[in-house]
């Protein structure tokens, strides 16, 4: 990752105004288990994850084998992002 974490949340709220608010910038969520805690605390029901195609199925296990424990929602979308592309330098 070339962006450091606060630099990624400043231009996400840049990119989508609309949904600034619920971008959140928490240095205290380190997991994907804990910022699912964090929006199941807070409310939400339903969540969609976006990650890279390959860790797609990853996730889905993932989160699925903790709902109901560490969290419950009653839906969980886990998204592709498409394919990720590895930045190969030769010389």
């Amino acid at each position: 990752n070339p962006l450091d974490f606060v630099s990624k949340v400043s231009y996400m709220r840049k990119m989508y105004p609309e949904h600034a608010s619920n971008i959140v910038k928490n240095v205290s969520m380190k997991t994907i288990f804990d910022v699912l805690q964090n929006a199941y605390n807070n409310g939400y029901k339903q969540v969609n994850i976006v990650v890279g195609e390959d860790r797609q199925k990853e996730f889905e296990n993932l989160v699925e084998k903790y709902n109901g424990s560490l969290y419950s929602f009653d839906k969980i979308n886990i998204v592709s992002a498409g394919h990720r592309e590895t930045l190969r330098i030769y010389s």
